[in-house]
């Protein structure tokens, strides 16, 4: 055995015209890719495993949901004598207020046009302000209009059903009682899509 040790530390390995002992290449393999190992370990250091994302996106949008029944148009036709009258419809379309000179046994009809601005079917509320004294009654333009049904539900407030897509005109007509004190009445409304 000795003699094997003796004969490897003899031997040389050349490489081109350069000759290194068989035991300097022998240690030095190990030792190198040591190094070769290392250096590739400090070159990846600090870098992340995996999917890694550097800076960020922000931002924010602004939704606003509407409703989609509003009121396009506001005509008051007053019968009987040759009375005042305005009409005028808020920004959103939402609500109304009508301002009527009227005389007793008179009647006055204001129309609205009701829009349905969305792709679906609408029900809706819509609630009169009227004073005391006048009777109310509200229908659609055309009674047989299938676009457009109303249901009193209280003195002052009524169910709408306004079809997809459709524009109708619904028809408020106000009487004054024969008790009616002379004056200046003013009617407003409201009206809310009933959601759910």
């Amino acid at each position: 055995m000795a003699s094997t040790v003796a004969r490897f530390f003899r031997r040389t390995l050349s490489l081109g015209r350069l000759r290194l002992p068989a035991w300097m290449v022998g240690a030095a393999l190990p030792v190198g890719l040591l190094a070769i190992g290392m250096a590739v370990t400090l070159a990846s250091s600090g870098q992340a495993v995996g999917p890694v994302l550097s800076g960020s996106i922000t931002g924010s949008a602004g939704v606003t949901a509407q409703q989609a029944l509003v009121i396009s148009a506001c005509d008051i036709t007053s019968h009987g004598g040759a009375d005042d009258a305005l009409c005028d419809v808020a920004a959103q379309g939402v609500s109304f207020t009508a301002a009527i000179e009227i005389h007793r046994h008179d009647k006055a009809v204001i129309a609205l046009g009701i829009n349905n601005t969305s792709q679906a079917d609408v029900n809706a509320t819509i609630e009169l302000s009227v004073p005391t004294g006048f009777d109310v009654e509200m229908e659609d333009s055309d009674n047989a209009s299938t676009k457009l049904r109303e249901a009193q539900m209280a003195r002052s407030t009524w169910l709408l059903f306004v079809g997809t897509a459709n524009t109708e005109k619904l028809n408020i007509t106000l009487r004054p009682r024969p008790d009616l004190v002379p004056g200046f009445y003013t009617i407003s409304a409201r009206i809310a899509e009933i959601v759910g």
